[in-house]
């Protein structure tokens, strides 16, 4: 039996299968994914440099962190959610490249990495043996700083990536510190 006789059956038990289903219309949910907001141990999935031309014709130069919740310390559970962190190596009206390589150098630190900044491969070589490093993160959600009727988002909302997901800030640290009092104090260096 060719591959397409075989694709053509399995597609027939399949279809056999539904029985007497009704299809029925699918409707929206508002914030079907809720945006995290606590602190969560988190491992690693992957840590790579991107660089090229995009599709608009702009050269791009950046790090991507992917990790997974594997925790829920507090907040909303997110145990299973994937977070992603990016460090643009292309300097922006909010921050330099180098900056960024900083920030990542100290993160990769703070998760317990050994680090060679010496030059790009050597770095490189340090970002591939982050994958599988669990580490704490301080996670909100990014929201619209102010109205913009014409792109249809008030302050205060959560930003949206383009599939629906919730855009966040990700802090990486060392230890949580446990606030004992919603006074303007100063934390009491309590650590969880």
């Amino acid at each position: 039996m060719d591959e397409l006789t075989q694709a053509v059956d399995m597609a027939k038990d399949v279809f056999g299968d539904l029985g007497e289903f009704q299809p029925m219309e699918i409707e929206d949910v508002d914030n079907e994914i809720k945006p995290l907001n606590g602190k969560y141990i988190c491992e690693v999935s992957s840590l790579k440099r991107y660089s090229g031309t995009g599709k608009t014709g702009n050269e791009y130069d950046f790090y991507s962190l992917n990790a997974t919740v594997i925790e829920t310390v507090s907040g909303t559970k997110g145990d299973g959610r994937r977070l992603s962190k990016m460090y643009s190596l292309t300097d922006t009206e909010w921050s330099t490249g180098a900056d960024n390589l900083k920030r990542l150098a100290n993160e990769l630190f703070t998760m317990g990495c050994d680090i060679d900044t010496s030059n790009a491969d050597t770095f490189d070589a340090s970002c591939e043996k982050a994958e599988g490093k669990k580490f704490n993160a301080s996670v909100y959600p990014q929201k619209y700083k102010k109205d913009n009727a014409a792109k249809g988002y008030k302050k205060g909302a959560v930003v949206m990536d383009n599939n629906g997901y919730p855009k966040h800030n990700v802090r990486i640290v060392k230890e949580f510190i446990n606030k004992k009092s919603s006074t303007n104090a100063a934390p009491t260096g309590d650590i969880i």
